[in-house]
């Protein structure tokens, strides 16, 4: 009896209850996270940060008992085109990307407290790309065009999560794209559980 109420006093004194903080309680919660970041231009096979464009995305899901999910994504990513375009049409131009995602997120590690996880994910997506502002040939009258396009593809993604600061890497492929089938996005965010 003794020993449970020493032990009660330990964990509940402000000293030592803030150094032995219980792990949260995550499987059956909803979170939303919001990420943005670089969306750098790739130059054979070289990522540009020089002229690099943003990106940002909302995303959902709920936690099972292992911590993973299944996510929703929405996602808007904006670049200069690069130097190396398929689209010779859209050379100097913009290209914007609006997409939807569904896919699995995996936790490949968790600290003890469940404040420091690393976690992969693969999430098919469909969208539209906008390309605009390229030069047209001649001899048409218009110097600027914008084209549409319906994109189909897959994000991998790899982030480290700080309690609630998140810090990833997002590789992209786009085979339906006008301007690349790949691409890589750099992103910071914050993740909310409730």
């Amino acid at each position: 009896m003794g020993c449970l109420f020493g032990t009660a006093l330990f964990l509940a004194s402000p000293t030592h209850g803030q150094l032995l903080k219980l792990p949260p309680r995550l499987s059956g919660q909803r979170y939303v996270e919001t990420t943005g970041g670089l969306a750098p231009v790739t130059c054979q096979g070289l990522l540009l940060f020089r002229n690099s464009g943003w990106h940002g995305a909302l995303s959902t899901g709920v936690y099972d008992k292992k911590l993973n999910a299944w996510k929703w994504t929405v996602g808007y990513v904006r670049k200069p085109q690069s130097p190396m375009a398929t689209d010779s049409a859209a050379a100097g131009g913009k290209v914007q990307q609006f997409t939807v995602g569904y896919g699995k997120e995996l936790v490949l590690y968790k600290s003890v407290f469940r404040t420091f996880l690393v976690r992969g994910l693969a999430q098919p997506y469909v969208g539209l790309e906008v390309i605009s502002g390229g030069h047209q040939p001649m001899p048409t009258d218009a110097m600027h065009s914008s084209r549409t396009r319906v994109l189909a593809g897959a994000d991998l993604s790899l982030e480290v999560e700080f309690q609630p600061v998140v810090l990833g890497i997002r590789q992209r492929w786009s085979p339906t794209s006008g301007v690349g089938q790949w691409g890589t996005l750099a992103f910071v965010g914050v993740r909310v559980g409730w």
